[in-house]
């Protein structure tokens, strides 16, 4: 009887991980495959912030190492661009039928067997010179170290949690609080997740952004443990976690931060952590709620975006 319970109980289990993950893939799609077969993929969400591509692009192309690449574009039909540039650049890129950003993400993974370390990128996430390759030698440490890591981020400005690490680096705190009440650390309801001021002073404070970028990688692997929900705007992986968690979830149509949340619930039942480096800037252009702000300072003065090295 024991065994027949064990046996049901590892059924019911399979079947459940096997429905998950077929309707975590449910789109009709159309895939440019470009693939080389390598061990490290960048997973790109693109179709909503077209504003933004040129810098997005640019700063992409001089931080990227030998990778493979796919351009995801969840009910994006306006993706002409995007396309001619996958094909140029020799990228590949998913055109997903249903406006599910996870459902896309999902697809472009299983495309990619070989891929074993995963980023995870949005298109307002702005990258300095050697972010991957940096990134990618902090995960070398967190896989030879005793505790169990289910991701890392990078030090990202405009972000509920390291952007308070960041204004103790740059020495901004105090002037920070006079004008924007306490850094609290927070995933949302903060005036860094909320106000469009607070988005563009933590983007005034790493300017010129190269050079602060640099100068704050010390090249010592440092991060530290987020203990709540972390944006997770830029992330890296292991193809182990996605598959752990039967792939990222997926809801309504349009319908945004379910993986994020996911990702949250699974760490804390699981006592999975996660790292975010002390060391390794990148740029987080905006949350929705500044998005509007911040359009406006980009279209009189986009210095800030462009790269300065």
């Amino acid at each position: 009887m024991k065994f027949i319970n064990l046996w049901r109980k590892y059924v019911l289990r399979k079947s459940r991980s096997e429905i998950l993950r077929a309707n975590r893939l449910n789109s009709k799609y159309r895939l440019e495959n470009r693939q080389q077969g390598r061990s490290e993929l960048l997973v790109l969400i693109c179709g909503y912030k077209k504003e933004l591509w040129p810098y997005l692009f640019h700063r992409l192309d001089k931080a990227l190492i030998p990778m493979d690449v796919c351009i995801v574009c969840p009910g994006f039909d306006e993706h002409e661009q995007l396309e001619r540039m996958a094909k140029d650049k020799n990228w590949s890129i998913l055109l997903c039928q249903k406006n599910q950003v996870s459902v896309a993400v999902n697809l472009a993974i299983k495309h990619h067997p070989i891929a074993d370390r995963i980023f995870k990128m949005d298109e307002d996430i702005m990258l300095p010179q050697a972010f991957f390759s940096n990134m990618l030698s902090l995960q070398g440490r967190l896989d030879q170290e005793a505790q169990d890591f289910a991701y890392l981020a990078p030090l990202i400005n405009v972000n509920g949690y390291s952007y308070h690490r960041l204004l103790d680096k740059l020495v901004k705190r105090d002037e920070y609080e006079e004008r924007f009440g306490p850094a609290t650390s927070s995933c949302m309801g903060i005036p860094a997740w909320s106000d469009p001021e607070a988005a563009a002073y933590l983007w005034d404070i790493c300017q010129p952004f190269d050079q602060i970028a640099e100068q704050l990688n010390k090249k010592s692997n440092s991060y530290t443990v987020c203990p709540h929900r972390f944006s997770i705007g830029a992330i890296l992986f292991h193809r182990s976690l996605w598959e752990d968690i039967d792939y990222l979830e997926t809801g309504r149509e349009g319908q945004l931060g379910l993986d994020e949340r996911q990702l949250a619930e699974y760490c804390s039942n699981n006592s999975k952590l996660v790292a975010v480096s002390e060391e390794i800037l990148a740029g987080h252009f905006s949350f929705g709620p500044q998005w509007s702000g911040m359009l406006d300072k980009l279209r009189k003065d986009d210095a800030f975006l462009r790269v300065s090295v």
